[in-house]
């Protein structure tokens, strides 16, 4: 008997998604442009789970005010329980101080 991999739409190997930190269905923001620290107030929810690029997880996600889903890497989107005031301070200024 051959054992065969089934892959469904948006699921990657179960040892590819432990580096995953989102959720199906999990509300996130997206991270603006290049570079930029600032988040955007725009809501979107995963609707995939991707293999990762270069080391970093792929998510397909959907604005609440899109009609399209967009595909990120796990580095431009943060959470949105994670999110306080004060969240346009940059990565290094929230962990240095």
């Amino acid at each position: 008997m051959t054992g065969k991999i089934v892959r469904s739409h948006g699921t990657t190997p179960s040892g590819d998604n432990s580096r995953h930190s989102f959720d199906i269905g999990q509300a996130v923001y997206l991270r603006e442009g290049f570079g930029r620290n600032q988040l955007s107030s725009d809501m979107f929810h995963i609707t995939g789970r991707l293999p990762s690029e270069g080391g970093l997880p792929q998510y397909r996600i959907r604005g609440d005010k899109e009609a399209y889903e967009r595909m990120v890497t796990q580095d431009r989107i943060e959470a949105v329980g994670n999110r306080t005031d004060g969240s346009n301070q940059s990565l290094i200024d929230k962990t240095f101080g």
